[in-house]
């Protein structure tokens, strides 16, 4: 491992986390603590099973081809883990909105139906499968938290959980999985007014049952037991699918059957092409390339200069307030110079109803409850109900128009939020 500190590893996870969370994205070579080797790189991305709502639901397998290695410059295999949030039954309808990666990965899935735990010597593919439960059809919608991540490299990609995101899971596949040749294997996707594109088990680092032995040994190597019920997905059986928002389409895996797809979203943002008329989701856009400078510069929305800014305070705080109230916007700012700059915020993007709201909503609260802690007492104990308080929260909850002028701002502004 190479020398970063525990508080490094968790440094990088949170930040992961928060792009994830957010469908923001970074630029690899951002300042601050950097990752280089694997063994780094497992160890931010081990942090996410304590982040997950869900046991850990399996694991994956990225760059199972020698091409998809030489894409991502990346020297072999990389493990990833599966969280059960991101798992959808087959013919889900997944959105695209926040991924920048857009494809699509047909896979074989196994889930064991007992422990695998560490040995000396490692498991074949043989030992592995007398593991194995059930095999399932998938769909991976992998991406990544790096604008650039074919040059992010090794360790990165790694913390990066591999570019794991959505997956579509089949139920078991009921043909006799276990007399089939899976390595010859042969696999039909059809999308987009039916493009096909065709591919086999032999993509898959030569045969999905032997990477499948290689995730456990890789898995195992760090000391981890895989446990009975998790389920692997061994990597895509062809060139991933290139999608777009309004595809549908489903990979055909013979006697095995079927796995389908529905997608919405927006289209992506041409980088290349910066007019704001020609460009649909160009607000998503400046979200998250205003994101991306507060987590570079490790700084907060208020150190920011505008427009990055307005765009951060005003999206979170009409969000916050638009689902649920005055009171959760007071939960989360507690400081007068807080406020007050998400007050000029909304004057910035010209949304001066809802601002003079908000300035109305600051003189509702009693002469003693100025400071932080009274404000916040005040409004856990109050939660904002029946006086004018609650009728300002009211009126600027569900503001469309604040939406709508922030909007303006954006397309405004756009120029701001290119990478020149």
């Amino acid at each position: 491992m190479d020398d970063r500190t525990d508080e490094d590893i968790k440094a990088w996870s949170d930040m992961l986390w928060y792009l994830w969370q957010n469908g923001f994205a970074m630029y690899p070579e951002a300042d601050g603590p950097q990752l280089s080797s694997r063994e780094a790189g497992y160890a931010v991305q081990a942090l996410l099973e304590e982040r997950g709502e869900n046991p850990l639901f399996g694991w994956k397998i990225a760059a199972t081809s020698r091409a998809g290695q030489q894409h991502i410059n990346v020297s072999g295999p990389m493990a990833g883990r599966l969280l059960a949030e991101r798992v959808h039954e087959d013919g889900a309808t997944i959105d695209l909105i926040g991924n920048r990666m857009r494809v699509a990965e047909p896979e074989f899935a196994f889930r064991f139906d007992r422990d695998l735990e560490p040995r000396d010597t490692e498991w074949t593919a043989a030992d592995v499968l007398d593991a194995v439960d059930t095999l399932h059809l998938a769909l991976e919608i992998p991406d990544s938290r790096f604008f650039e991540f074919d040059t992010a490299g090794e360790a990165k990609l790694i913390a990066d959980n591999a570019c794991a995101h959505q997956l579509v899971l089949g139920p078991p596949a009921q043909a006799d999985w276990r007399a089939l040749d899976l390595s010859a294997h042969k696999v039909r996707a059809t999308f987009r007014d039916g493009d096909e594109r065709h591919g086999s088990g032999a993509n898959v680092l030569g045969d999905p049952r032997e990477a499948l032995a290689w995730l456990v040994n890789e898995v195992n190597g760090m000391g981890i037991t895989i446990k009975a019920g998790q389920t692997v997905i061994t990597g895509t059986c062809m060139v991933p699918l290139e999608l777009k928002p309004g595809d549908n389409g489903y990979a055909d895996f013979g006697i095995l059957g079927t796995i389908g797809i529905n997608l919405t979203g927006e289209p992506l943002i041409d980088r290349d092409e910066w007019g704001v008329d020609d460009i649909p989701g160009h607000f998503d856009w400046a979200l998250q390339r205003s994101g991306e400078l507060m987590y570079k510069d490790g700084s907060e929305p208020f150190a920011l200069d505008n427009p990055f800014r307005t765009v951060l305070l005003v999206n979170g705080s009409q969000g916050v307030i638009d689902n649920g109230g005055l009171d959760y916007f007071y939960e989360q700012h507690h400081e007068f110079a807080e406020i007050q700059a998400v007050i000029d915020a909304y004057r910035e993007i010209g949304a001066n109803a809802a601002a003079d709201r908000l300035a109305a909503s600051l003189q509702c609260f009693p002469p003693d409850t100025k400071d932080p802690e009274s404000r916040m007492e005040f409004v856990s104990m109050r939660r904002l109900s029946g006086d004018k308080l609650d009728q300002l929260s009211n009126e600027i909850c569900g503001d469309g128009m604040v939406w709508r002028k922030l909007n303006a701002y954006i397309a405004d502004h756009f120029e701001a939020f290119s990478y020149d």
